[in-house]
């Protein structure tokens, strides 16, 4: 959790803010570890998508069912977290629920969206 709270970023994008993305600014090293956590853990695929320096990347993946899935296990049990993060997250369960995507892929998320 500390490391998404400091080099990690949730945002919402896009015309009404349809789109999401969740992405960490690290080096290479750093990069490589997180994907292998979270291909490993979650079977999320995250993506080398810009290289700011000779070994600082962004770490990128996107689409709410990946996004809910990663921030559920990282703020299953959290007690400590920043709270402008946290309210974007609760901000893409929001627009879930909104938009009615009653998708079979969204009942495996270890958090209850009240459907």
């Amino acid at each position: 959790m500390g490391y998404f709270d400091g080099d990690g970023c949730l945002t919402n994008y896009g015309k009404k803010k349809k789109f999401s993305k969740f992405s960490f600014v690290c080096n290479e090293n750093i990069s490589s570890s997180l994907k292998t956590i979270f291909k490993k853990e979650l079977n999320i695929n995250f993506y080398e998508y810009k290289k700011y320096e000779p070994n600082i990347v962004e770490l990128l993946t996107g689409g709410n069912y990946q996004i809910l899935k990663a921030c559920s296990w990282l703020y299953n049990d959290a007690v400590i977290y920043m709270k402008r993060k946290y309210e974007k997250y609760l901000e893409i369960i929001e627009k879930v629920n909104n938009a009615k995507l009653h998708h079979k892929k969204y009942k495996d998320l270890p958090i209850e969206f009240n459907w």
